[in-house]
C-alpha cells in the first residue's frame, strides 16, 4: 500500500515537472521530466505482463505412496512469452505430514505445514527447477493448495500478484502389518470355516464341448459347433470354489459421539483393516468392504460389494 502511494505521487510529481517545463521553456526540466514519465511507462507495462503467461507445476511422478516411502518431486516454473522476468517470488505451502526436503524450505503461516519459497530472475520462455523429496510420515489424504506468486517490472516501481488454484495431492496409504502382529492366527486369520466348498462354474476357463443335456442353459450353446454336428453341442467350463469376506469396519472410535475421536485409535482400526484387506487379495479371497465411514469428496457411508477387483 505504501509503495503504491510513492508509486502515484512519483507519477503525479513527473507529470507536474513535464507540465512546467512546456510552460517555463526550460528543455532541461523537459526532457529529463518526459524521461522519467517514458521510464515509468514501461515500467508500468511491464509490470501489467510480468506474471501472465506464467506456469507453476509441481511434478509428483507418484501420487499415491504408503506410509514410510519417499519420493520425489519438484516444482517448474515455466516463463512462456517473450519479455523477461526479472524478479519473481513463490510461496508454496505443502503439508509437514509429507516431510519435505530440498532447498529454501521456511515455516508457514498456515497450520501443519511448510512453505516453498523461492526468488528467481527468468529469461523469456526460460524453465527453471527446483528438485525436492517427500517421505510420507502421516496416512491421509493431502492436499497440496495455492500458490502465491509475485512479480514485478525491471526497475522495480510496481508489483503485481497472482493466485494459482491447484488440484495436486499425494494419497498416503495406512501400513501394512502381518497379521501375527495384529493378534490374528496365522493358521487360520479368518476363523474356522464351514466345510463343503461353494462350487461353480467358471466361464473364463473353458473346458471342452459337449452333447446337449436337457437343463443345460442356451447360453452355453456353441451354436458354431452345433451347426457343424448337426446338433445341439454346449461349451462346458472347469469347476471353482470361492470365498467372500465381508470387512465390516467402524471409525468411531468413541461410545458417544459428541466425545470425539481418538486419532491414535483410528489408525489402529484403518491400520488394521488394511492388513487384512491385503491378506484377502493375496489370498485371492472375493473382499467387500462396509464402513460408517465416508471417504474423500463424499458424504455417504462406504459400501463395496464382495468382488476380486
Amino acid at each position: 500500500m505504501v509503495k503504491n502511494f510513492w508509486n502515484d505521487c512519483w507519477v503525479l510529481i513527473i507529470i507536474a515537472l513535464v507540465i512546467i517545463g512546456i510552460f517555463s521553456g526550460q528543455g532541461l526540466i523537459l526532457g529529463l521530466s518526459v524521461m522519467s514519465l517514458v521510464v515509468v511507462l514501461i515500467a508500468w507495462l511491464w509490470n501489467k505482463v510480468s506474471l501472465e503467461n506464467v506456469e507453476y507445476i509441481r511434478v509428483i511422478p507418484q501420487k499415491r505412496v504408503f506410509i514410510g516411502d519417499t519420493v520425489p518431486f519438484s516444482v517448474e516454473l515455466h516463463n512462456k512469452k517473450p519479455i523477461p522476468l526479472p524478479r519473481i517470488d513463490t510461496v508454496d505451502d505443502i503439508p509437514s505430514a509429507l516431510n519435505l526436503n530440498g532447498p529454501d524450505i521456511r515455516p508457514s503461516s498456515s497450520l501443519d505445514a511448510v512453505s516453498m519459497m523461492h526468488s528467481a530472475s527468468v529469461s523469456a520462455y526460460q524453465k527453471i527447477a527446483w528438485k525436492y523429496s517427500v517421505q510420507a510420515k502421516r496416512r491421509g489424504f493431502h492436499r497440496l493448495g495455492s500458490v502465491n506468486i509475485s512479480g514485478g517490472d525491471i526497475f522495480g516501481l510496481f508489483d503485481s500478484k497472482k493466485t494459482i488454484s491447484t488440484r495436486d495431492y499425494i494419497l498416503v496409504y495406512p501400513q501394512i502389518l502381518n497379521l501375527p502382529d495384529l493378534g490374528i492366527p496365522e493358521s487360520r486369520p479368518l476363523g474356522e470355516k464351514i466345510t463343503g466348498l461353494n462350487i461353480y462354474r467358471d466361464i473364463s476357463w473353458n473346458r471342452g464341448i459337449r452333447t446337449y443335456e436337457k437343463g443345460d442353459p442356451l447360453n452355453t450353446v456353441d451354436w458354431k459347433y452345433t451347426a457343424k454336428k448337426s446338433e445341439l453341442m454346449v461349451k462346458t467350463f472347469e469347476s471353482t470354489s470361492k470365498s467372500d469376506v465381508i470387512l465390516a469396519v467402524s471409525v468411531e472410535t468413541s461410545s458417544k459421539v459428541w466425545e470425539g475421536y481418538s486419532a491414535v485409535n483410528l489408525e489402529r482400526v484403518v491400520a488394521a483393516s488394511a492388513s487384512i484387506a491385503s491378506y484377502c487379495s493375496e489370498e485371492g479371497f472375493n473382499l467387500g468392504f462396509f464402513s460408517n465411514g465416508t471417504p474423500v469428496l463424499s458424504d455417504l457411508p462406504m459400501r463395496i460389494p464382495a468382488s476380486q477387483s
